[in-house]
């Protein structure tokens, strides 16, 4: 039979443990007991109380997110390009602008962008918050803002293609949305746009060439291609706008170290409960008379 020893190497007697309690701790049988679970499985030591008594790994505080593009410099760059677009011939032959938003985020680093032709228009900030429906909703924020800052009036319609409905909904009602001043302020720019003289439709998109019945609004003059061609422009725009912004700040990084962190939480959570019932069942192996009595742990 297999003879359990304690941290000091002294024989490990059923009743007796660590401080002479009745019966070991769950942390003690993880952290002692080589036998039980071997330090090669988990990797490494705990180095806190935390680690020690509740297997609960060290990670640091989550970083900020460090953004390098003002939405408001974006907006006013979008508002020159469209002013210059509205003085120019009409695309197609007819007077409505297409633009395209969109927002992307990873790891809880994202970006705002909106594409109108060949030109690309992104946003990112150093926000808490930067999760997708909020990045969709800093996308119709950056070209509402820039709709205000447009200053020809020339009867033109701007035909804006979301791929987020829910970011839609919000600007219908943005009291009901989770980011309902966010969305309110998107809602009173694009009203004040109107009230301007300019002409604004939105309307949603199947993301990725989802949908293939889809069709833009009836009256609209674009094709379904060109449509789809420009949302997949916004999409690229806005991550490698996301890329470039996770490249500046290490949010990324840390969640590498969260998830390792929780690997280790529960392979020393697994470990510690698979030392507890081998343990009992050793016990229970050695309370049995002699004849009976069967190969220890191991």
């Amino acid at each position: 039979m297999l003879v359990l020893r304690t941290c000091w190497g002294e024989p490990y007697h059923p009743k007796l443990a660590r401080g002479k309690q009745a019966a070991p701790s769950r942390a003690h049988l993880t952290w002692n007991c080589d036998v039980l679970t071997p330090v090669s499985v988990l990797g490494q030591l705990p180095r806190t109380r935390a680690g020690e008594r509740l297997f609960a790994a060290e990670v640091p505080e989550f970083p900020p997110a460090v953004g390098g593009d003002p939405w408001r410099d974006a907006a006013a760059a979008l508002a020159r390009r469209l002013d210059d677009v509205t003085l120019s011939a009409p695309e197609n032959g007819c007077g409505d602008v297409l633009l395209a938003t969109d927002g992307s985020s990873k790891h809880q680093v994202g970006s705002a962008a909106v594409v109108h032709g060949d030109a690309h228009f992104v946003a990112t900030d150093n926000n808490e918050d930067q999760m997708p429906f909020t990045c969709e909703l800093k996308a119709l924020r950056l070209v509402s803002a820039a709709l205000l800052q447009v200053t020809v009036i020339a009867g033109r319609r701007f035909c804006v293609l979301s791929d987020c409905q829910g970011a839609l909904d919000a600007l219908e009602n943005p009291l009901q949305c989770a980011l309902p001043l966010l969305a309110a302020e998107v809602s009173r720019n694009l009203q004040s746009a109107r009230a301007l003289g300019h002409q604004v439709d939105l309307a949603w998109i199947p993301s990725h060439g989802k949908q293939q019945s889809w069709k833009p609004p009836a009256s609209w003059t674009f094709s379904v291609a060109m449509c789809r061609a420009l949302n997949d422009q916004a999409d690229r725009a806005a991550e490698t706008a996301r890329e470039a912004h996770a490249a500046r700040c290490s949010r990324v990084q840390w969640w590498s170290q969260w998830q390792a962190a929780k690997e280790w939480e529960m392979a020393a959570i697994k470990h510690s409960a698979a030392a507890a019932g081998a343990l009992d069942a050793h016990y229970r192996r050695a309370m049995q008379p002699a004849d009976d009595n069967q190969d220890g742990v191991g």
